[in-house]
């Protein structure tokens, strides 16, 4: 599962955001069902959620996002916390909120 995220956010630096999307949602998936420790999981659905913004999905960017600014909150990990908040920022920018 960190393989996976770590290539997905490859793919995204490298603007195949499609491919990142999908990669990063397997990701998340392995996470589920391997029961990986809150935080690994959050900072999955992070990038999820970035993914989700950049390619317009507001929605999902929105309820992704904000379920795991929650659970960076809970995890004690400020420096993605900040990150996750700046993405949720960004979407609701970018939707003029």
């Amino acid at each position: 599962a960190e393989q996976a995220g770590n290539a997905a956010i490859q793919l995204g630096y490298l603007c195949r955001l499609e491919q990142a999307l999908e990669l990063s949602e397997a990701a998340m998936s392995l996470d589920r069902r391997l029961g990986s420790e809150l935080s690994f999981s959050a900072v999955n659905e992070a990038s999820v959620a970035a993914l989700h913004a950049d390619l317009g999905h507001y929605d999902r960017a929105l309820e992704i996002g904000q379920r795991c600014v929650d659970a960076l909150r809970r995890s004690g990990l400020p420096h993605f916390l900040v990150s996750a908040e700046n993405t949720l920022a960004a979407a609701y920018l970018q939707l003029g909120r």
